[in-house]
């Protein structure tokens, strides 16, 4: 039994938790499960207990989540609210049921527990997620709300106030000198991570490959590849990181394994259970002579490959040695949950799930239509000229998802482990496909997180499309779909997506994108050296021979200038450290795994540590910012997006007093090349609306392009708000010195 003695030292019964329910909000229905009706709670006389008369006090009642399973609601006033819940007695075989109440009523994302019925997960007075709100049947609970940004909990809040940072290990520390980054350089480069304020690294495949895929086609699930080390490494390296209090993420890849994964091997010669652990197909019309179906892959060619060895075809959405796993066969299913389980023995702290649309397909095996009006030249590799009505997003996907979901949630309890993430990736421009994978409801949960690539796809616009009207419309089309429960992520860039100072025509507005990335709401995932802003090395004819991502060939096989085109190799060159040693101190290998972007003796790690004013210096001073409200949880504003401007506000929800900052973005150099007299001078005062027509504004931070003749220029200035001019890619960050009641954001 769990009670709180200082409020109330009688049990309290469930019928009584009834009781606080208006009588006509019940009905039989709601009680049926239960030993009472609705006759003996219309009976109960007043109960003389603490609690119960507390939560009478709030005369305000709203209804929470009801289902077959649960009955919940909420009894507020202008002081205070409390959440009851009640979990039914049901037929239900499930050991527990997770709820996510977070943000169903007002902000609320916290519970203070004040009551519970026996077996409780909780103990009394103890701050819970209302997100995780776990539950045995016949059971209930009596929360006091509170807001997240006043008890944030890092064991369970870790994933959401901090910052993610990709790496490739093959590309960011080489500690033996092969030319190939292995884990015991990243342990030596972990004090650099730290101090750039980041939260959780997230690791590209380590796993057992031959990396023809960057990993991506991984033999062996269980065990690191040689090149990176030993699985005693490994142990190493998350201590280390675990000792830092970051967080480890691992790239968790189950759609596909490898040709030589001993499964598909085995499949190979029928032997049982493996047979049925791939898509396999006899042939159109059982013809074996043509494939099943027109589908295209990801990586440049068709879906089918023939295997002498079954006389069959077998599915491959990427590259032909990388074939689908059949997630219809419960074995796979298993199998899949066991790798993850492996991993989260050794104390990794979440899985990015990679290609998730592609899970499953329709066994119907139908041809895929082309996109209407489609302009591509070769239809025989080009995947983005079909619409991918048989092989993506399919619904099935989405329940595996949620299955993931409730193993992990099932781990955490029985091995009392600190919050354990599941972030997709699908790389999927239709937001309400992409919005079905945190799950159909708020009591079966999918991912916490989608992989947003918004900022991404914006970037990838056409240069006369890079406005701030248009990066709005990016922006909001997302925010908007965003389920009120469910967080997000930000990215600018990946090991699949161009570096963000190569899209942009000015690399001084990667200030700006570092603004954007860290406080819009959500949580930002940096692709390593994005902080100094990294630039793509150029693949020509010259250096075809150094390509590794052999994908690339594929987009070649008809016209083969678009084999440097299409490779990704540009987004994945090695870490730059500095500009004193060979390779810039990433190896010292006469030649590295991926030549070195040619811009490494300026744009490095060293030079821009010792600049008075650097990419580096300022990124690491926003992510200290971000740490705070109303960065990781506060509301969010749009105040002006058009040609040249995208800016927005934050604050907090819960104090009136709490600070309120204006981030300001001048997106000229996001589509050409900044220009000396290009400035725009912004009346704030009149944007907001402000009832102080003196209002003032503080520089908290401010790009590294700033004028130094610029009111903006120094941290602490207080600038006139009517009066704010910014020039060619300059972005700043102002507290507004006033309160939330003192503007009106109505119809901004």
């Amino acid at each position: 039994m769990v009670s709180n003695k200082e409020e109330d030292s009688s049990i309290i019964t469930i019928e009584e938790l009834f009781s606080l329910v208006p009588i006509e909000k019940l009905n039989e229905n709601d009680l049926k499960k239960f030993s009472f009706n609705l006759n003996s709670i219309k009976s109960l006389s007043h109960i003389n207990k603490n609690l119960i008369e507390s939560i009478n006090k709030c005369d305000l009642y709203h209804e929470g989540i009801i289902n077959e399973d649960l009955f919940s609601f909420y009894r507020s006033n202008k002081n205070e609210a409390y959440l009851i819940v009640i979990a039914k007695d049901s037929s239900n075989n499930k050991s527990f049921i997770r709820y996510t109440f977070s943000k169903l009523f007002h902000d609320y994302q916290i519970g203070q527990l004040k009551f519970s019925t026996k077996n409780s997960f909780y103990k009394s007075n103890q701050f819970i997620d209302l997100s995780f709100v776990q539950l045995f049947l016949n059971q209930a609970y009596v929360f006091k709300l509170d807001y997240l940004s006043s008890n944030y909990i890092d064991s369970l809040h870790w994933w959401k106030k901090g910052l993610i940072y990709q790496i490739i290990p093959s590309s960011f520390q080489d500690s033996n000198n092969d030319g190939f980054g292995d884990l015991n350089g990243l342990i030596q480069r972990l004090d650099y991570i730290q101090q750039l304020g980041v939260k959780t690294i997230w690791l590209t495949p380590i796993y057992k490959s031959k990396f023809r895929d960057l990993g991506y086609d991984i033999s062996d699930y269980c065990s690191i590849d040689p090149r990176f080390g030993t699985l005693d490494d490994f142990k190493t390296l998350i201590n280390e990181i675990h000792n830092r209090q970051m967080r480890l993420m691992v790239d968790f890849v189950p759609n596909h394994c490898s040709i030589e994964h001993p499964w598909f091997q085995s499949a190979l010669k029928n032997e049982k259970p493996y047979v049925d652990y791939f898509i396999w197909h006899s042939g159109k019309n059982k013809d074996s002579k043509i494939p099943p179906t027109n589908w295209i892959g990801y990586a440049g060619q068709s879906m089918w490959t023939w295997s002498p060895e079954r006389n069959q075809w077998y599915l491959h959405q990427f590259m032909d040695c990388q074939p689908d796993l059949n997630f219809r066969n419960e074995n796979v299913c298993q199998e899949i949950e066991n790798v993850m389980k492996f991993w989260l023995d050794l104390g990794v702290d979440g899985f990015r799930a990679d290609a998730t649309k592609h899970l499953i397909e329709n066994d119907q095996f139908k041809d895929e239509p082309l996109k209407e009006n489609d302009q591509h030249d070769d239809l025989q590799v080009e995947y983005e000229a079909y619409e991918h009505t048989e092989t993506s997003n399919q619904p099935d996907t989405y329940k595996i998802i949620t299955r993931w979901r409730r193993f992990l949630d099932e781990y955490i309890t029985n091995n009392k482990r600190d919050y354990i993430i599941l972030i997709t990736e699908t790389q999927d421009k239709d937001v309400d496909s992409d919005m079905k994978y945190y799950g159909p409801n708020r009591w079966s949960r999918g991912n916490d997180m989608a992989i947003n690539f918004f900022l991404a796809y914006f970037l990838g616009e056409n240069p006369e499309n890079r406005t701030g009207e248009k990066l709005s419309k990016f922006i909001q089309s997302w925010l908007e779909k965003l389920p009120n429960e469910c967080w997000t992520t930000w990215t600018m860039s990946s090991h699949d997506s161009k570096r963000v100072a190569t899209k942009l025509a000015s690399s001084n507005l990667i200030d700006g994108f570092y603004m954007l990335l860290l406080f819009l709401p959500g949580t930002p995932i940096l692709y390593y050296g994005e902080e100094i802003g990294m630039e793509n090395l150029q693949y020509t004819k010259e250096i075809r021979h150094e390509i590794n991502d052999l994908s690339a060939f594929n987009y070649g096989i008809n016209d083969e200038n678009k084999i440097e085109e299409k490779t990704r190799d540009g987004q994945r060159t090695p870490m730059q450290w500095n500009s004193d040693e060979i390779n810039a101190g990433f190896t010292n290998a006469t030649k590295p795994y991926h030549p070195l972007s040619k811009s490494w003796k300026t744009i490095n790690v060293q030079n821009q540590l010792n600049s008075n004013r650097s990419h580096l210096k300022l990124f690491k001073q926003l992510v200290q910012l971000r740490q705070n409200e109303p960065f990781y949880s506060g509301k969010f504003q749009l105040i002006l997006a058009d040609k040249y401007i995208y800016s927005f506000i934050r604050w907090s929800s819960e104090l009136e007093t709490a600070p309120i900052y204006l981030i300001i973005i001048n997106m000229f150099g996001a589509g050409q090349n900044d220009r000396e007299d290009q400035h725009i001078n912004l009346d704030f005062i009149k944007l907001l609306k402000c009832k102080n027509k003196n209002a003032k504004g503080k520089v908290i931070a401010r790009s590294t392009n700033i004028k130094d003749n610029s009111s903006l220029s120094s941290e602490g200035n207080q600038v006139d708000l009517n009066d704010i001019c910014l020039y060619s890619s300059e972005s700043v960050l102002l507290q507004l010195l006033l309160n939330i009641h003192e503007i009106d954001l109505s119809s901004t």
